[in-house]
Protein backbone atom coordinates (compact mmCIF):
# COMPACT_ATOMS: atom_id res chain seq x y z
CA UNK A 1 0.00 0.00 0.00
CA UNK A 2 1.43 3.92 -0.82
CA UNK A 3 2.32 6.10 1.89
CA UNK A 4 -0.68 8.36 1.12
CA UNK A 5 -3.03 5.74 0.92
CA UNK A 6 -1.61 4.17 4.56
CA UNK A 7 -4.41 3.39 6.75
CA UNK A 8 -1.78 2.49 9.78
CA UNK A 9 -2.77 3.86 12.99
CA UNK A 10 -6.59 4.38 11.73
CA UNK A 11 -9.97 2.78 13.70
CA UNK A 12 -11.81 0.55 11.40
CA UNK A 13 -15.10 -1.24 12.30
CA UNK A 14 -16.26 -4.29 10.39
CA UNK A 15 -20.07 -5.62 10.53
CA UNK A 16 -20.77 -9.23 10.12
CA UNK A 17 -17.08 -10.13 11.16
CA UNK A 18 -17.61 -13.90 12.58
CA UNK A 19 -16.28 -15.27 9.30
CA UNK A 20 -15.58 -15.30 5.34
CA UNK A 21 -15.33 -11.81 3.66
CA UNK A 22 -15.44 -9.83 6.80
CA UNK A 23 -13.18 -12.23 8.72
CA UNK A 24 -10.19 -11.65 5.96
CA UNK A 25 -11.14 -7.91 6.05
CA UNK A 26 -10.55 -8.15 9.70
CA UNK A 27 -6.78 -9.75 9.16
CA UNK A 28 -6.17 -7.50 6.23
CA UNK A 29 -6.97 -4.45 7.79
CA UNK A 30 -4.83 -5.54 10.98
CA UNK A 31 -1.73 -6.69 9.73
CA UNK A 32 -1.95 -3.51 7.31
CA UNK A 33 -1.72 -1.38 11.09
CA UNK A 34 -5.52 -0.31 11.56
CA UNK A 35 -7.00 -0.97 14.84
CA UNK A 36 -9.77 -3.06 14.14
CA UNK A 37 -13.39 -3.64 15.81
CA UNK A 38 -15.14 -6.77 14.56
CA UNK A 39 -19.08 -7.26 15.14
CA UNK A 40 -21.05 -9.57 14.45
CA UNK A 41 -24.70 -10.77 15.49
Amino acid sequence: MSENMSIKGKRVLITAGAGGLGLEMARVFSAAGARVLVCDV
